[in-house]
């Protein structure tokens, strides 16, 4: 138990460290990159209370949920993708490869890498359940499009993928594929970029991965972003909850 805290704390502190180091990358004033600095290592990051609060019999689904804000969201320093609207048998079968290291297990790709060591803290079935319920029931927000592309070649090329995610990317739990038209494209495209290059799907029980690796292979770094560019501007599904 010992040496598991060790490693949680000793991975907490190098993502503290990337965020320090993307802080003073960016364009903001060097007044607000000091103070930015300084309110982040003053966060207590002890994945000890991590644990033992998310343990909590009272601890709602919304708490755990805010606790996710920290990278899936546009409140911080963005290094995660929005989840709202995703739903529950999706998010549960993500944890589920997480928890396996199916996903999260090489530490070139860091934000997985991260992934793995949260989800340990947050496995408990219950907490899983509630935590994905609660995602689904929050409506998909309208995305900032990044990735430029052409949707009417993406269109025509989009048709291979309609055969597991659906004609309008709603996507098709039987098959495993995810909706993809409550995604942001910027993560989309990353998603793409890492089964391309074997950061995604690299191990044999990921059998979804290892399909998406086999097709997404096929395509060019352009044909990708008319898929993506296609994808956003199908309208997500409205939710009514």
């Amino acid at each position: 138990m010992i040496w598991l805290i060790a490693v949680n704390w000793v991975m907490v502190k190098k993502m503290q460290g990337f965020a320090i180091h993307q802080i003073f990358r960016s364009d903001m004033s060097q007044l607000k990159r000091i103070v930015f600095c300084v309110a982040l290592l003053m966060v207590p990051l002890n994945p000890v209370l991590a644990e033992s609060e998310i343990s909590s019999a009272n601890t709602k689904p919304s708490e755990v949920y805010d606790s996710c804000m920290v990278c899936h969201s546009t409140r911080e320093m963005q290094r995660g993708p929005i989840l709202d609207g995703l739903p529950s048998w999706y998010v549960m079968h993500q944890l589920s490869k997480f928890k396996q290291r199916i996903r999260g297990a090489k530490e070139q790709n860091k934000s997985e890498f991260l992934m793995h060591s949260v989800v340990k803290q947050y496995d408990k079935p219950i907490i899983w359940k509630e935590l994905a319920t609660h995602i689904e029931s929050l409506p998909a927000p309208d995305h900032l499009k990044l990735i430029r592309g052409d949707p009417e070649k993406g269109k025509v090329l989009f048709a291979v993928c309609s055969s597991c995610h659906g004609a309008q990317g709603q996507g098709n739990q039987s098959l495993k594929a995810p909706p993809l038209n409550v995604q942001e494209d910027w993560y989309l495209m990353e998603q793409l970029r890492k089964y391309q290059t074997g950061m995604r799907g690299y191990d044999p029980r990921d059998i979804e991965g290892r399909l998406m690796q086999s097709i997404v292979r096929l395509y060019s770094v352009q044909d990708l972003k008319d898929i993506v560019a296609f994808i956003t501007r199908i309208a997500p599904p409205k939710n009514t909850e």
